[in-house]
């Protein structure tokens, strides 16, 4: 039977400093997907598991945490030149350098050319590569004859003001034909369990939290995936930051999924959600004694709101929406399992790390906390 892979014992000092990177998320996309496998592995998820929810491989796993457990911090960053080098297969050599040839204002990219970080960091986030190190995109844009030159520091502000307003905005894109996608039909994934322990609704569609880690939402919605069939996603989504601390995404509807995503965000947390609340719809998941017991475990408050309503909810429920609204894109399902959870863990990577939100300041989740 093959070894267990686990990172080494952790000190308090070195815990701190993981939770410190991924809860910041300042730095490198790279840097904080790295933090967050050691972190996932030391709280005792296997690397099977910690593959699946970051979306990534079991041998990328494992080789950030041997790499860890072998140069320490210094691993995580994208300039460590240590480790096994990651070799990238015909399609992604062409879209890396499709990409690199091009300009960030293609992207939607408030930056006039590519920097090594910049490039790095939009290519884990949008999937292209779940992880590259400087070194790496160097030699590869070096054997794809890259010019450097079109690679170059990009030493202007990082994050501009923009003075254009917002009925400019809307007049442009009236002219030119530019108007938001719609959701096709519904799916029903909250079903109701009558023999339910009460349990008070403690927001009273009270959506807003003063600090962050004190108050949740969490709902389940499907994924289509072609003919018929659906995934199903699990989410926590902090009620003062926007962040979506956990997820989880399943082809079943049991307690699993949900419990599954509320160990994600303790996990991200601490280990802890010690006095969160944590509202929730009636359904059969949420009622459940598996999930009552995880709550416990956990130190979250629990909180329903009435049978029947969305409107309890409601948070959870656009977050929601936002999330098939964009990433579908009028669409009527995705051409498979695979193709649905990467677009999940794209969206839900530029959601946390770039998206501007107006009640936080204008500037995204992990930067706000």
């Amino acid at each position: 039977m093959a070894e267990r892979v686990r990172v080494r014992e952790l000190d308090d000092d070195e815990g701190r400093r993981l939770l410190r990177i991924i809860r910041r998320g300042t730095g490198s996309v790279v840097t904080w997907r790295r933090a967050q496998m050691v972190l996932l592995s030391a709280q005792g998820m296997p690397v099977v598991k910690i593959a699946e929810v970051t979306f990534t491989s079991a041998d990328r796993v494992r080789d950030v945490i041997h790499n860890f457990n072998t140069d320490g911090f210094e691993s995580l960053y994208p300039k460590y030149k240590g480790g096994r080098p990651k070799t990238f297969t015909l399609p992604e050599r062409r879209e890396i350098k499709k990409i690199a040839k091009s300009k960030p204002a293609e992207h939607n990219l408030p930056f006039s050319t590519w920097s090594l970080v910049k490039l790095a960091d939009f290519l884990v986030a949008e999937g292209v590569v779940d992880d590259i190190s400087h070194q790496g995109l160097r030699i590869l844009l070096r054997e794809e004859g890259v010019s450097f030159q079109r690679v170059k520091t990009w030493k202007t502000s990082r994050d501009p003001d923009y003075s254009v307003n917002r009925k400019r905005v809307e007049r442009v894109m009236r002219a030119a034909g530019i108007v938001g996608v719609h959701l096709r039909r519904k799916v029903r994934t909250t079903t109701p369990e009558p023999s339910a322990t009460p349990v008070p609704d403690l927001l009273q569609r009270d959506f807003t939290a003063a600090t962050p880690n004190t108050r949740y939402v969490g709902d389940i919605t499907y994924l289509p995936v072609g003919d018929g069939q659906f995934l199903y996603l699990a989410t926590v989504l902090d009620l003062c930051s926007k962040r979506l601390v956990g997820w989880s995404i399943a082809a079943h509807l049991r307690t699993e999924l949900v419990t599954d995503a509320l160990k994600a965000a303790a996990a991200i947390r601490g280990g802890r959600l010690d006095g969160a609340v944590f509202p929730s719809d009636n359904g059969a998941q949420y009622v459940a004694r598996d999930f009552a017991q995880v709550c416990e475990e956990r130190g979250v408050v629990r909180s329903r709101g009435a049978v029947g309503t969305s409107a309890d909810n409601a948070a959870a429920e656009s977050f929601n929406a936002s999330l098939k609204r964009e990433t579908l894109q009028g669409r009527r399902s995705w051409s498979g399992a695979g193709e649905a959870r990467h677009a999940v863990f794209r969206w839900v990577t530029r959601y946390n790390t770039r998206r501007r939100h107006s009640s936080i300041g204008q500037i995204s989740p992990i930067a706000y906390e």
